[in-house]
């Protein structure tokens, strides 16, 4: 998102300045989220959105912005989890997971 964030403002001949000072954020965070260091803000792509002329695409992508609450690698394990009613295994140590 935030490489079409930046197309949009410089196709609109919008400074990283005037979308920061507009949007009431730091330049440096509007270029972070440009780059795809952070995710942008709803806000930021509304402001966006009306400064650049863009007819809704930036603001429609709001949608697209929340995280995955859980990484690829664990998702497997979660669904198990919801089905789970019990837990049971058998340690033959006195102290699970002492060594």
């Amino acid at each position: 998102m935030g490489n079409q964030l930046k197309r949009w403002r410089t196709k609109a001949h919008v400074s990283r300045e005037q979308l920061a000072e507009a949007a009431n954020y730091s330049p440096d965070t509007i270029k972070a989220m440009e780059q795809g260091v952070r995710m942008p803000t709803a806000r930021v792509l509304d402001v966006a959105d009306e400064l650049c002329g863009a007819g809704g695409m930036l603001s429609a992508a709001k949608e697209y912005l929340s995280r995955e609450k859980y990484p690829a690698r664990v998702r497997e394990f979660i669904e198990r989890e919801k089905e789970a009613i019990s837990l049971w295994w058998y340690e033959v140590m006195y102290v699970p997971g002492l060594l």
